[in-house]
């Protein structure tokens, strides 16, 4: 890598955390593309990155450039530009002086979608942590639920499971996504390249479903019903892993007691 090139990462709102090339030319001109040595992103930037960090996001006249301090009552939009020692200094004291007066339980910190990249959103948790200021948990419902499921699935809920792994598994079932779509790269890389049958159950017909072996288009809402019919089959078969159940599982006593009328043909009929 010669001198005038940079290695960094990209601090949007995504989990990937995409690797990336800064090349700096001589005339003071900047390129940003894809590093290719990127364990994830293999040398790729999603379409929203590589026209903003080469073209709107540098434009001066559209975009702030340095910090504004309010200098008028709130809602007048009075303001001026200053420093970024002064804006920094100037926010700091004023959390001190909160600390000192009523404590740090007084500082809320609360934030949503744009700050929840693995840079952008987990320095300033730790911040605030440090700190010991307020946090809201601003995760939605549903998003909240998905979080308590991977937690429950994989011992914790930022990550799921390692997409390296892949490489291991026998079969694949993407149930109710679109990676081709919400994970560019996953898609690309490790469904596409991994020699196995892949399964998509979605009542969309998208990118991802149609490059499945198996597209299993149920009606909305039917996502239970086909689970029970499929654990039918694998009860009804006397494949189930009691021992593992006892272990790492809660509630299947109530499951079990449901499942002789969950055939396969009512799962036809309800999905």
């Amino acid at each position: 890598m010669d001198a005038t090139t940079i290695r960094t990462t990209c601090p949007r709102d995504c989990y990937d955390a995409c690797g990336m090339l800064v090349k700096l030319s001589a005339d003071g001109r900047i390129n940003v593309v894809g590093d290719p040595e990127h364990s994830v992103s293999r040398g790729a930037l999603c379409g929203k990155c590589s026209i903003g960090y080469n073209g709107v996001w540098r434009d001066a006249s559209v975009r702030l450039t340095r910090p504004l301090k309010r200098v008028g009552p709130k809602g007048t939009g009075r303001f001026e530009p200053t420093s970024w020692n002064e804006a920094i200094g100037d926010i700091a004291n004023r959390l001190n002086t909160i600390r000192g007066r009523d404590g740090a339980g007084a500082i809320l910190q609360t934030h949503y979608t744009g700050t929840c990249s693995l840079i952008a959103g987990s320095f300033p948790l730790r911040f605030f942590n440090s700190i010991g200021a307020t946090e809201v948990d601003p995760d939605t419902v549903c998003n909240k639920a998905g979080h308590a499921a991977l937690q429950l699935m994989y011992g914790e809920s930022t990550r799921g499971f390692d997409p390296r792994t892949i490489d291991g598994s026998r079969c694949v079932m993407i149930w109710g996504a679109n990676p081709s779509t919400s994970a560019p790269h996953m898609h690309q890389y490790w469904l596409s390249e991994t020699p196995v049958p892949k399964i998509v159950i979605d009542p969309i017909r998208h990118e991802t479903a149609a490059a499945a072996d198996i597209h299993l288009q149920l009606y909305p809402g039917t996502d239970g019903a086909l689970a029970f019919a499929m654990l039918h089959v694998i009860w009804a078969a006397g494949r189930i892993d009691r021992a593992f159940l006892a272990a790492r599982s809660q509630g299947w006593e109530e499951i079990e007691g449901q499942l002789a009328a969950c055939t396969p043909a009512w799962g036809e009929a309800t999905t």
